[in-house]
């Protein structure tokens, strides 16, 4: 897990566009969200070592994640035109 790492490049990148602080947010919530696997640790070392590699590092939990952040975007700015 490298959640700082990914946090400080998100806020980097969320601070150098020119978007709202809406938009800003959600760079930086999208930069950790490669890190949601980590929330394995909460049931345990064992958990976390079982499916951090199995399931979390694949091809469909990529997508799920993805699938989210976006309806999480959309969400964010639903209703909001410049």
């Amino acid at each position: 897990m490298q959640v700082f790492a990914h946090a400080g490049i998100g806020w980097i990148l969320a601070e150098a566009g020119r978007g709202d602080r809406r938009l800003r947010q959600v760079v930086f919530l999208s930069s950790l969200l490669p890190d949601v696997d980590g929330l394995s640790l909460l049931f345990g070392l064992a958990a976390y070592g079982t499916y951090h590699e199995r399931i979390t590092h694949s091809i469909p939990f990529s997508i799920l994640i993805s699938v989210i952040g976006a309806a999480l975007c959309r969400r964010l700015y639903e209703g909001v035109r410049p």
